[in-house]
């Protein structure tokens, strides 16, 4: 059983154990926030994603195909390429040094960690 939590919501208490961190009350709430950060955000392309980069994720997805953070494979969860020194930061996107590979729990738990967006 996993730990309930209060609400994200400014004004709610109601506890809930949702990832997202909402209670069913406030799951709209949840979705308006998240369409006006995605509108808000620029395009892959334009953060720096190009078709090299496009590329170089799936040879590196092929070369390392388990999660460093908890060492699920390919075939039990998506995994995602991490820039371990964000690209907004001056990273350097196709560096093979600057890169991780995660699973989506893990790669969202190193964004927080760092603070950063997922």
């Amino acid at each position: 059983m996993s730990l309930k939590k209060p609400c994200k919501h400014p004004l709610c208490s109601e506890l809930t154990s949702a990832r997202h961190g909402y209670c069913r009350d406030h799951l709209d709430y949840m979705k308006e926030k998240q369409k006006e950060m995605d509108s808000s955000r620029p395009s892959s392309r334009e953060r720096g994603y190009t078709t090299d980069w496009d590329k170089l994720r799936d040879e590196w997805l092929r070369a390392q195909p388990i999660c460093q953070g908890c060492g699920r494979v390919n075939r039990q969860a998506k995994l995602l390429v991490h820039h371990i020194k964000p690209i907004s930061d001056r990273g350097e996107a196709l560096d093979r040094e600057n890169l991780r590979t995660y699973c989506g729990p893990c790669h969202d738990r190193e964004h927080r960690r760092l603070n950063l967006k997922p």
